[in-house]
């Protein structure tokens, strides 16, 4: 794998953020002459280690100190330690705004029938374990946790937002602070809020979140379902209808799709109006299958 990636690649990869790395390293005074793992050397040694799907910090240490390209590159060698060090020292914002350029730079295939749908972005949050010592990971009073927020896109199939918090910290802060106009978002459960709801569509967006049993609810129309019959064999009970929240005291009209798939049931509340049933039940299945993927590997 890492031979595969050339001096020359690795190079043209990088170029749109050379200028905001050696930006971000000027505005660091001293930054260079005290610190061998700088800011410059950390974060072209971690970009390194991602464009060559190196897993751990371990491995690309090994990887840095034997590969070919790494030497040919002038990649430096570090320790375990300074690394840590580094994660500590550098503010993450420098890198979202590195991460959000080479995005921009990179040329990805939409899958055109999820194109004519819009802009569709899954969004959840999972938590997992931290040291003791990681002192600003409050989670619980014996416990500490960090917890990975992420927006992935499903049209290109691609992260497009991320953020590493403290395991308390919301996910519905984090689904507020990234909303865009004209982009559906897809959530579960955890994203339910009336007041969410309005938000999103005050910003001309729009949401595909699962709803909960036991919400109140009055039905002010039944709308016609209109699926392929190859998809009764996967979804069945399917009703769709336009409603009203019974305690929601902004009383906004929304939609919700309703069905049973494998023996479970879902509720599925949106704010689209403009598609049918077709495209609403495969994509909320996505998410299942993409953040299920993606948290367990």
């Amino acid at each position: 794998m890492i031979d595969k990636v050339e001096k020359n690649v690795f190079e043209k990869i990088l170029e749109p953020v050379s200028s905001l790395i050696e930006e971000a390293q000027k505005s660091m005074q001293d930054d260079s002459e005290n610190y061998t793992l700088s800011f410059t050397a950390f974060t072209t040694n971690l970009l390194f280690g991602i464009i060559c799907q190196i897993k751990s910090i371990g491995k690309l240490i090994v990887e840095i100190k034997t590969s070919r390209v790494a030497k040919e590159i002038g990649l430096p060698g570090a320790s375990k330690s300074m690394y840590s060090e580094a994660f500590y020292r550098y503010d993450p914002e420098i890198y979202r705004k590195i991460f959000g350029k080479l995005l921009l730079a990179c040329n990805f295939f939409a899958i055109p029938e999820i194109k004519q749908l819009g802009q569709i972005l899954l969004v959840d949050g999972s938590v997992f374990p931290a040291i003791s010592s990681m002192y600003w990971a409050k989670y619980k009073k014996n416990a500490n946790a960090i917890k990975m927020h992420l927006a992935f896109e499903l049209n290109r199939m691609i992260p497009v937002q991320f953020l590493s918090t403290e395991g308390n910290y919301s996910e519905k802060q984090f689904l507020q602070d990234i909303i865009e106009k004209g982009v559906t978002y897809i959530c579960d459960r955890g994203y339910i809020s009336f007041e969410i709801f309005k938000f999103i569509c005050d910003k001309q967006a729009s949401f595909i979140i699962r709803g909960k049993s036991n919400m109140l609810y009055k039905v002010k129309e039944s709308l016609d379902v209109d699926v392929p019959v190859s998809f009764l064999q996967f979804f069945d009970n399917i009703k769709d209808s336009l409603i009203v929240f019974s305690n929601d005291t902004k009383q906004g009209g929304y939609r919700i799709v309703e069905f049973t798939s494998m023996g479970e049931s879902y509720i599925l509340i949106t704010n689209r109006s403009d598609i049918t049933q077709l495209p609403v039940l495969p994509l909320f299945f996505l998410f299942f299958y993409f953040f299920n993927v993606f948290y367990l590997t």
